[in-house]
């Protein structure tokens, strides 16, 4: 199965994340590293969940964790609002590291 053939994943891009929320966390918890991403965003965001950015945080973590470059972005972003500059910083510069193009250590260094 590829990145964008898990469960979920459909509806996430149409945006029926009520729907979605179920099935892509499934697939987080299965390991998939995009869906973690999608688990954090919907934490963040409150979209089919409520809103809980500490476990938004935990599951950037895990895909972080396993170099996907938009949750290290994500997570240093939301580590950045909290105050915490210097780790969000080392989470910018491994976002990038990871392929991550958009990030703002990118932009201040181009």
């Amino acid at each position: 199965m590829s990145e964008a053939q898990f469960p979920g994943y459909i509806e996430y891009q149409q945006q029926d994340f009520d729907a979605a929320f179920p099935k892509v966390k499934i697939a987080a918890e299965q390991g998939n590293a995009e869906a973690q991403c999608m688990v954090g965003t919907l934490y963040q965001l409150g979209l089919g969940a409520a809103a809980d950015s500490d476990k938004a945080m935990e599951w950037y973590e895990r895909a972080s964790g396993q170099g996907y470059s938009v949750a290290t972005n994500n997570l240093a972003g939301m580590l950045a609002v909290r105050g915490e500059h210097e780790k969000a910083s080392q989470l910018y510069t491994l976002s990038r590291q990871q392929g991550f193009e958009h990030s703002p250590a990118t932009r201040a260094t181009r």
